[in-house]
């Protein structure tokens, strides 16, 4: 689904990881950076996703959004 995103808005996507517990993609647009990372704890099966956005002049991230 980010992936989808990624591409329809014009995002080069730079990295993709794919493992059964944790999932990254990191895209590049103009001078900015944009990663979204999702963590499955293996016990709880809570998915915690971060969201990074990183510019040459300011870092903007939002953490522990879960979702069960």
């Amino acid at each position: 689904i980010y992936q989808d995103y990624f591409k329809g808005t014009g995002w080069e996507i730079q990295a993709i990881v794919n493992e059964s517990n944790y999932k990254m993609v990191l895209g590049s647009k103009d001078d900015a950076q944009l990663q979204v990372s999702i963590n499955e704890n293996s016990i709880s099966k809570i998915k915690t996703v971060d969201i990074s956005l990183t510019t040459k002049t300011k870092l903007h991230s939002e953490s522990g959004f879960q979702k069960q």
